[in-house]
């Protein structure tokens, strides 16, 4: 049996790197689900297809660095720290990210997710550069 962090790899390669949806079905089971990313949604296979073209219309050139990983029998946490430029504005983001899988054989059955997705954005330029600051002060974004 592969190693769980080699599977991860090569799902953050194939998928998100690259950009191929179709090879979604190689790494997640039928009824797999993934919580977290977007808050009090449980996303499955189709939605991960959807989601990946869409962060690669903001991101072009996506390089995946794991910073930390850990697995205890089928389960794999995982720290990355995710690059690339901004589509638009040509700019260099950096931001992490972690989750935790769970394992059904070779295959995720579901995971758990968080990634600073404010951060990607404010770097994107569709956020405001210091948006936790002013949430925290009480300011409102609008």
């Amino acid at each position: 049996m592969r190693q769980k962090i080699d599977i991860y790899s090569d799902y953050l390669d194939q998928v998100w790197r690259q950009g191929d949806i179709t090879a979604i079905d190689r790494f997640w089971v039928q009824e797999a689900v993934s919580v977290g990313l977007i808050a009090d949604f449980e996303m499955t296979r189709a939605d991960i297809s959807e989601l990946v073209p869409a962060v690669h219309a903001h991101l072009d050139a996506i390089h995946y660095d794991i910073l930390y990983h850990s697995q205890v029998d089928d389960v794999l946490h995982v720290v990355v720290q995710v690059n690339g430029m901004g589509h638009e504005n040509r700019t260099k983001v950096s931001f992490t990210g972690q989750s935790t899988l769970v394992f059904t054989g070779d295959k995720f059955s579901r995971s758990y997710d968080h990634y600073d997705l404010i951060s990607f954005f404010a770097q994107l330029g569709l956020l405001p550069p210091d948006t936790v600051a002013l949430c925290l002060s009480g300011e409102s974004l609008s």
